[in-house]
């Protein structure tokens, strides 16, 4: 797997810094054999508490649409912990519109 990092949001909650994380949005690619290349994405938070991270995968066939996705996770400023229901939502979203 690879792992592409795509956009960075430093994000404080008010002036303490013990509130302060940094999250991280990557594509990822899959290249199983005989097969083209399948791609996901990825969000690492961290902050003072440490560290946290969730990824789909194998979602898009794709990059460039792999990085529209992560183009409205940094606009909502999605979490590790919100991606799957937002991952959900969008690509129910993408079917219904096809």
């Amino acid at each position: 797997m690879k792992i592409f990092l795509i956009s960075t949001a430093a994000i404080k909650a008010n002036s303490d810094a013990e509130h302060e994380m940094t999250l991280k949005y990557y594509v990822t690619e899959d290249i199983i054999m005989g097969a083209a290349p399948l791609y996901g994405v990825r969000i690492v938070k961290s902050s003072a508490y440490g560290e946290e991270e969730n990824e789909i995968r194998r979602v898009f066939s794709n990059r460039a649409n792999a990085e529209k996705f992560i183009d409205v996770l940094c606009r909502c400023t999605v979490t590790p912990m919100s991606l799957n229901d937002v991952a959900e939502e969008y690509i129910l979203d993408m079917v219904l519109t096809a």
